[in-house]
């Protein structure tokens, strides 16, 4: 049955992957495949209030399986936040210490429920097991900033960047970083590394052109919005300070032609 409900979901037959995923647990009830199937079909549905019941009503049933345990932390933090939800991934993490993902997951729900010594602490932990992994070394950078900690900030966008070079976030938080310890020039040569690897991204541009017209570089900075008006054309904010900027840039040359007289 499971089959035929995969099938028919890629087909784009949601009603009919349902369904199939029903007589799958129908067939056996203990089936956790099946209800983590129907969960997800819910979810991308909408209905992710009906998939939690659906998800809880297996483990009333006295049933247990870890995949559904990690649906249900999921859903729970779709539904409640992550502050609720983290008591499920930290009980997850207790269990599968050895398990890094997990404890990334952790890691990003504690931070978003604004707990950052608690995520600081989980990433930290996951990254002694995992050093490489990009996502936690991106997490901590963020953490790292938060706390104004910029020399510690900036390693570990480094290592986000040398572990995953096609990442663009590292590359936007590290600039971002820079920025903020009034480098500008580095700041601007790591927006032109992000622009190499991700040229269909308005952020390098946008964020180029902020540095640029600080420093009173209207002209440079008119082409970076330029460029990113038209990678982003419904973007008001971009459009918006492209109007300002072409407005500064008139009377700046406006300026220097008079100047000139």
């Amino acid at each position: 049955f499971l089959h035929c409900g995969e099938a028919a979901w890629q087909a784009g037959k949601g009603v009919e992957a349902l369904e199939y995923g029903q007589k799958a647990l129908n067939a056996s009830p203990d089936h956790a495949g099946a209800v983590l199937f129907i969960s997800r079909i819910l979810k991308a549905s909408g209905k992710a209030r009906e998939a939690l019941s659906g998800v809880n009503a297996y483990f009333n049933s006295g049933y247990t399986s870890v995949p559904l345990r990690i649906e249900r932390a999921h859903l729970v933090k779709e539904l409640e936040g992550a502050k609720v939800a983290a008591p499920y991934f930290e009980e997850l993490v207790q269990e599968h210490p050895e398990e890094v993902e997990l404890q990334a997951e952790l890691a990003h729900v504690l931070a978003e429920a604004e707990d950052i010594k608690g995520a600081e602490n989980t990433a930290y932990i996951a990254l002694q097991q995992q050093p490489e992994h990009a996502g936690l070394n991106l997490l901590m950078g963020k953490l790292k900033r938060s706390e104004r900690q910029l020399d510690q900030a900036l390693h570990y966008f480094s290592e986000a960047i040398r572990n995953n070079p096609a990442k663009v976030e590292a590359y936007l938080e590290l600039a971002k970083t820079y920025q903020e310890r009034r480098e500008d020039v580095q700041a601007l040569r790591i927006y032109q590394q992000a622009i190499k690897i991700a040229p269909s991204d308005p952020r390098p541009y946008y964020q180029m052109a902020m540095i640029l017209r600080d420093t009173k570089d209207y002209g440079g900075a008119e082409a970076m919005l330029r460029r990113a008006a038209q990678i982003a054309p419904d973007d008001l904010n971009i459009r918006r300070q492209l109007g300002a900027i072409i407005a500064l840039n008139l009377v700046h040359n406006s300026q220097e032609a008079n100047v000139h007289l």
